[in-house]
């Protein structure tokens, strides 16, 4: 993408994030980085979906993607607050030296200040709820484990025989042993009902607040809204610097978008057999799949870029590996009428007889894509014919003379019925193909071989 005019910031209406977005475009260093100084989130989408980093990898401007990568405003305010958060574990680790277990985040809402967010045990009595409340039941509830506490206390008051009380009722003066206060079931469900209601109040706030990247960090695996990297976009568009730097700077490569498509794919779709061996030598998976389990083989097969298909295979790529419909490299291959890659992979080993989801083969495809070439490929390499596919009808009805002489050296069923009960040589007959009818009746077909549903026999046909 080439740069355009140079960057302006006079566009107050603007928000920070679309002035970078901009800025990126037009592959002005200075303007990115003062917007970076002035709070511009570093990973937020512009509105076309793309992240800074995205935008600059498609545009292949290094100095653009250094400037982003290497930014890290606030870096004191961000110690700062990674101290803050030190001391406050390490405060809370110190109230009690009996709890072997652990400690959880509770957001009382969604807007509360960070400074204000309370860390307690499960002995806390404050957080307990009633035994009336409602409270939340998280799924998976029946695979928690009780803190270490509340285990050693259970173990005393079973040891001691004395009445084991809720922690709601934990400080009253006197136990009822009558009431039901002092069954222990009580007490689990107490349990039971404080975590369903501390994972209620924390599962939102773990995702949104622990595992955000800080606006200030750039996030190298960021995807966009269409589950796109920055390495993605480079691969896509064959920016092997860009793609080389984004290694160096140590993301990761094997990152799916939204259909697990990886850069691999994409160099492999693409026939980019540079970045290919880039990717694989940096620890990308040959044998990944996207949603409908097609690896970067199929997509490099059914494209015929036979160097990448050589690299992939090279490179440990299972040969015979199957897509959502079953179908092999191979298959592909030969349904795309790439011939040199067909033959690379029967070089390699590929099985020629392999039947996808409805039970063809590549055979078949070859025959339906009249390709003689490959035909004569596949059954050199121990291709096998189908009798159920009636592959000799239908070259017959398409009067392809050649091929109907391939299937029949192969060894064709020369009286099989199809599903109107006709045979191949009622076919030439009906059809006037004088050649045709010699060869099947050379190779054996009866002449007195009638349709098994109107009883017509070739000669009534002529």
């Amino acid at each position: 993408m080439a740069c355009g005019k140079k960057y302006k910031s006079s566009n107050l209406a603007v928000s920070l994030e679309e002035q970078l977005a901009n800025a990126v475009r037009e592959c002005n260093v200075e303007g990115v980085q003062s917007l970076l100084l002035a709070g511009a989130d570093v990973n937020m989408p512009s509105l076309s979906g793309k992240t800074p980093l995205s935008l600059a990898a498609s545009t292949g401007n290094i100095k653009i993607l250094k400037a982003l990568t290497q930014y890290t405003n606030n870096s004191k305010q961000f110690d700062k607050n990674k101290s803050k958060h030190n001391k406050k574990a390490n405060t809370c680790a110190s109230r009690t030296s009996s709890n072997l277990g652990y400690y959880i985040v509770i957001h009382e809402d969604d807007d509360q200040d960070e400074d204000n967010i309370v860390v307690t045990s499960p002995t806390d009595q404050s957080n307990v709820p009633s035994s009336g409340s409602e409270t939340q039941t998280p799924d998976d509830m029946d695979k928690l484990e009780w803190d270490c506490e509340v285990k050693d206390k259970i173990e005393k008051s079973e040891a001691s025989n004395e009445c084991l009380v809720p922690l709601e009722k934990e400080t009253s003066s006197s136990c009822d042993t009558t009431g039901s206060y002092c069954k222990e079931e009580e007490v689990w469900s107490s349990q039971y009902k404080w975590y369903a209601q501390i994972l209620d109040k924390t599962c939102s706030a773990m995702m949104d607040n622990l595992f955000k990247t800080p606006k200030h960090v750039c996030d190298l695996d960021h995807q966009d809204t269409n589950g796109l990297t920055a390495l993605h976009y480079a691969t896509d568009l064959g920016h092997i610097e860009v793609v080389q730097f984004l290694i160096n700077a140590g993301c990761r490569v094997d990152v799916g978008e939204i259909e697990n498509l990886t850069a691999l794919h994409l160099a492999a779709a693409r026939g980019r057999t540079e970045l290919v061996q880039l990717l694989i030598r940096a620890g990308a998976n040959v044998n990944r799949k996207t949603s409908d389990k097609s690896s970067p083989l199929h997509y490099a097969s059914g494209r015929g870029f036979t160097d990448t298909v050589n690299l992939l295979v090279g490179s440990g790529a299972a040969v015979d590996s199957l897509d959502s419909s079953e179908r092999s490299p191979l298959y592909l291959a030969v349904s795309r009428g790439q011939l040199s890659t067909a033959k690379v992979l029967i070089q390699h080993g590929a099985r020629v007889n392999m039947e996808e989801i409805h039970g063809y083969t590549p055979l078949c495809e070859g025959v339906w894509q009249k390709n003689v070439e490959m035909v004569e490929l596949l059954l050199s390499a121990g291709a096998k014919v189908t009798h159920s596919h009636n592959l000799l009808h239908y070259v017959i009805l398409h009067r392809h003379t050649e091929m109907a002489a391939l299937l029949l050296r192969a060894g064709c069923h020369i009286n099989k019925r199809d599903d109107t009960g006709d045979t191949p040589l009622i076919l030439a007959a009906r059809t006037g193909q004088v050649r045709v009818a010699e060869m099947l009746l050379k190779h054996g077909a009866s002449a007195n071989f009638s349709n098994g549903v109107t009883g017509s026999t070739p000669l009534h046909e002529a």
